[in-house]
């Protein structure tokens, strides 16, 4: 794993437990089951979903698939 995608993982952990903490609450409270948003960075995008109550934050290259998660060739 290279660098920045070790950094973008670190950074993904720590939005985790931000929103999993009682300061992210009122951001989950905001969410419906399956619902989620997402954070665009020059290389990837940190995709956040509601999942049994809990985010869940995945790191994604923004080269093969945009927000929506739908098969792309260039943003």
């Amino acid at each position: 794993m290279e660098k920045r995608r070790k950094e973008m993982e670190r950074m993904a952990r720590l939005y985790m437990d931000y929103l999993n903490g009682p300061f992210g609450k009122k951001v989950l409270k905001g969410l419906k089951e399956g619902e989620g948003f997402s954070i665009l960075s020059k290389e990837e995008v940190m995709k956040v979903t509601k999942e049994r109550g809990k985010a869940i934050v995945r790191v994604e290259d923004r080269i093969s698939t945009d927000i929506r998660g739908d098969s792309i060739t260039n943003l």
